[in-house]
């Protein structure tokens, strides 16, 4: 079976090891079976689990053995009444009413009796989990049935995400510009310097120290949490272009230099969250920044996921009139985002190659020269007409080889430096709007969608809602488009004139680092 990766678990730790679902039923372990991944529990035969879910898909379960939650096979398994469960298990199964009941209904269900004559125990014969992060249609049909019917416990209070305040009212100017709504501020994220844990450490993983200038204190996030955020906010604001989070990273994810890339990369989709009108003065985003306590997290986590996509559009205060013809306006920026897609993704990678080498030509250059001065290893020199005065005469030239090596070190500091400088100021900007740019494509089937739903044949009760909504979604696409216009001049613009500042600076230091190197040898001679 696979390893998973650490962002394939942002849905999978809390939909497939979902830590507060009340427990269903016990079940006693038939056949051992060995876990080959940190969300795999390892269990022996007579081994008794506390089963949580048994909607997972292809085949298994979830549940908790000593106090280890995880995914097991469920033909390796069979139920056992709480009669006949150890007395802990037995007291946590009944003392859910939702976990008994269901423990009824699925012990008298034909698939747990087939499940009593468990298979071979070959390995092969595993079933196959659902993927991490992508649960198959049955499953997640049958997760949306136990959600309806026990609705009563696992729907949070709308309170637990401000939902009980009235939704903002945003606005768009005229000229199709977003109206600001509250004072901007800035997101910045630390490493932790010491990696999380779970499963007494067997999972492993990084976590960020966010904090808001416009809050406190600062928060834990994970990766996960970041996609969560990513998703939600794509899921609620159709029409809305929501920045892009990193690339996925399969190995190597706990190398110094790919933690740090990530941590800027977060940063910036933070910041450029929080610059967006609506998107920075969602109530999910100020959830995300602002709660510490775990509970409340979840909690208004949950209200997050039962909001309505999409009702951000009737609080939206729309200009008088437009006289733009939308439909051309989005048939050029579609062909003009192509282009620039293209090219800001060639951009990325030439700097990527441009300044991704480490300067191993200053090093062996500095070797051979520390070689050829090294008084150990050369034979002595005999200038027989001059009684000794040549040797000193090329004592000094070997001196002088050894200071240019030096010089030779410095820029290798310096440039690496540099390297690491450029590569930010240039890759990660180009980076950044290449996947803001290959995100926008969402922004136009949005608009597509709002104005096929306007065209005839329509049935004339939805006649008014539907033109309605297809004046909300082309006023977003116009202000989307105008925002992402404004950001990229100003962007870019001050992109160049700090890597120009940049290379004045590196420049000039290089400089002062030869103009050393000079005077030390006149000194010398």
């Amino acid at each position: 079976m696979a390893a998973y990766s650490e962002e394939e678990e942002y849905l999978s730790d809390e939909e497939v090891l979902d830590e507060d679902l009340e427990p269903l039923f016990v079940a006693r372990v038939v056949y051992p079976f060995e876990g080959t991944c940190d969300v795999e529990l390892t269990l022996e035969k007579n081994d008794v689990v506390t089963v949580y879910r048994d909607d997972v898909g292809g085949g298994w379960w979830e549940g908790e053995k000593d106090g280890l939650r995880g995914l097991f096979p469920s033909s390796y398994c069979t139920k056992v009444d709480a009669a006949s469960a150890p007395a802990g298990a037995a007291t946590t199964v009944q003392a859910s009413s939702v976990g008994a009941s269901a423990a009824a209904a699925s012990a008298a269900s034909p698939s747990n009796k087939e499940a009593a004559t468990a298979p071979a125990t070959s390995k092969s014969a595993n079933p196959q989990p659902a993927p991490r992060g992508k649960r198959s249609a049955a499953a997640a049909a049958a997760s949306s049935t136990s959600a309806s019917q026990s609705s009563h416990q696992r729907t949070p209070s709308v309170t637990a995400l401000e939902a009980a305040s009235p939704d903002l009212r945003y606005s768009i100017e005229e000229g199709g510009r977003w109206g600001l709504i509250g004072e901007p501020f800035e997101v910045t994220a630390k490493t932790n310097p010491n990696k999380g844990s779970k499963f007494s450490g067997i999972k492993q993983f990084t976590t960020y120290e966010i904090t808001s200038s416009s809050t406190a204190p600062p928060v834990n996030r994970r990766f996960k949490h970041f996609a969560w955020l990513h998703q939600r906010l794509s899921d609620l604001f159709p029409g809305i272009c929501v920045p892009p989070l990193p690339d996925k990273q399969m190995q190597g994810r706990f190398d110094a230099k790919f933690i740090e890339q990530r941590r800027r990369q977060l940063q910036r989709f933070l910041n450029r969250v929080a610059e967006h009108p609506v998107l920075g003065s969602t109530s999910v985003f100020r959830h995300f920044l602002t709660t510490t306590d775990q509970k409340e997290w979840k909690s208004g986590k949950r209200a997050a996921e039962h909001k309505a996509s999409s009702s951000y559009l009737g609080s939206i205060s729309l200009p008088d009139s437009e006289n733009t013809d939308v439909e051309v306006v989005m048939s050029k920026f579609v062909r003009f985002s192509s282009w620039l897609e293209k090219h800001t993704a060639g951009l990325s990678k030439a700097c990527d190659e441009a300044f991704s080498e480490e300067s191993t030509g200053w090093t062996h250059v500095a070797e051979a020269l520390k070689n050829v001065a090294d008084a150990h290893t050369r034979p002595d020199l005999y200038p027989w007409w001059d009684s000794g005065a040549g040797q000193a005469e090329f004592e000094r030239v070997l001196s002088a080889l050894e200071m240019l090596s030096s010089g030779f070190e410095k820029m290798k500091a310096l440039t690496g430096t540099h390297n690491d400088s450029d590569r930010q100021l240039l890759g990660d900007v180009f980076r950044e709007y290449n996947g803001i740019l290959h995100a926008f494509p969402q922004t136009v089937k949005a608009f597509e969608a709002a104005q096929h739903d306007a065209k005839p044949p329509i049935q004339p009760d939805q006649i008014e809602s539907a033109r309605a909504r297809y004046t909300q979604m082309k006023f977003v696409c116009l202000a989307e488009l105008r925002h992402f216009h404004e950001h990229l001049v100003k962007d870019w613009h001050a992109m160049m004139q700090h890597y120009v500042a940049e290379q004045v600076r590196y420049h000039r230091e290089a400089a002062a680092v030869w103009e050393r190197i000079g005077t030390e040898m006149e000194t010398a001679q």
